[in-house]
Protein backbone atom coordinates (compact mmCIF):
# COMPACT_ATOMS: atom_id res chain seq x y z
CA UNK A 1 0.00 0.00 0.00
CA UNK A 2 1.50 3.55 -1.17
CA UNK A 3 -0.16 6.08 1.12
CA UNK A 4 -0.87 9.60 -0.70
CA UNK A 5 1.00 12.33 -0.03
CA UNK A 6 -1.73 14.28 2.00
CA UNK A 7 -2.84 11.11 3.63
CA UNK A 8 -2.84 11.07 7.27
CA UNK A 9 -0.07 7.98 8.17
CA UNK A 10 -2.27 7.59 11.74
CA UNK A 11 -5.35 6.64 9.96
CA UNK A 12 -3.96 4.10 7.07
CA UNK A 13 -5.31 0.59 7.04
CA UNK A 14 -1.94 -0.79 8.28
CA UNK A 15 -1.54 1.11 11.03
CA UNK A 16 -5.05 1.06 12.71
CA UNK A 17 -4.83 -2.83 11.97
CA UNK A 18 -1.54 -3.27 14.50
CA UNK A 19 -4.04 -1.72 16.65
CA UNK A 20 -7.12 -3.88 16.97
CA UNK A 21 -4.15 -6.84 16.95
CA UNK A 22 -2.66 -5.06 20.03
CA UNK A 23 -6.40 -5.64 21.92
CA UNK A 24 -7.07 -8.86 20.73
CA UNK A 25 -4.32 -10.44 21.81
CA UNK A 26 -5.00 -8.87 25.22
CA UNK A 27 -7.90 -11.50 24.97
CA UNK A 28 -7.06 -15.00 24.01
CA UNK A 29 -10.70 -16.27 24.54
CA UNK A 30 -12.03 -13.43 21.67
CA UNK A 31 -13.63 -9.65 21.85
CA UNK A 32 -17.03 -9.74 20.34
CA UNK A 33 -16.82 -7.58 17.63
CA UNK A 34 -19.30 -4.85 19.13
CA UNK A 35 -17.28 -3.92 21.78
CA UNK A 36 -14.00 -3.79 19.62
CA UNK A 37 -14.86 -1.06 17.37
CA UNK A 38 -16.43 0.75 20.27
CA UNK A 39 -12.66 0.28 21.41
CA UNK A 40 -11.50 1.30 18.36
CA UNK A 41 -13.62 4.20 17.43
CA UNK A 42 -12.74 5.71 21.22
CA UNK A 43 -9.07 6.20 20.42
CA UNK A 44 -9.29 8.83 17.70
CA UNK A 45 -12.42 10.78 16.79
CA UNK A 46 -11.19 10.81 13.15
CA UNK A 47 -11.93 7.21 12.86
CA UNK A 48 -14.76 5.74 11.33
CA UNK A 49 -16.94 2.52 11.31
CA UNK A 50 -15.98 2.22 7.65
CA UNK A 51 -11.88 2.60 8.65
CA UNK A 52 -12.51 -0.51 11.17
CA UNK A 53 -14.14 -2.86 9.05
CA UNK A 54 -11.43 -2.29 6.04
CA UNK A 55 -9.20 -2.98 8.75
CA UNK A 56 -11.30 -6.06 9.89
CA UNK A 57 -11.41 -7.13 6.42
CA UNK A 58 -7.38 -6.60 5.88
CA UNK A 59 -6.53 -8.29 8.53
CA UNK A 60 -9.05 -11.34 7.79
CA UNK A 61 -7.55 -11.68 4.11
CA UNK A 62 -4.12 -12.09 5.32
CA UNK A 63 -5.34 -14.64 7.82
CA UNK A 64 -3.81 -12.66 10.88
CA UNK A 65 -7.46 -13.26 12.80
CA UNK A 66 -10.71 -15.15 12.24
CA UNK A 67 -14.54 -14.93 13.82
CA UNK A 68 -16.32 -17.47 15.58
CA UNK A 69 -19.90 -16.66 17.20
CA UNK A 70 -19.36 -13.76 16.96
CA UNK A 71 -16.30 -13.13 18.53
CA UNK A 72 -12.71 -11.88 16.69
CA UNK A 73 -9.69 -14.33 17.70
CA UNK A 74 -6.07 -13.87 16.54
CA UNK A 75 -5.25 -17.01 14.40
CA UNK A 76 -1.64 -16.19 12.58
CA UNK A 77 0.25 -13.78 15.19
CA UNK A 78 1.62 -15.62 18.26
Amino acid sequence: MILEPESNPELNVLVVSADIIDALRKDTSGVVVDLLMRKFLSKDIRRTPELFFDSLTFLYLVGIIDEESSRLKIVGVR
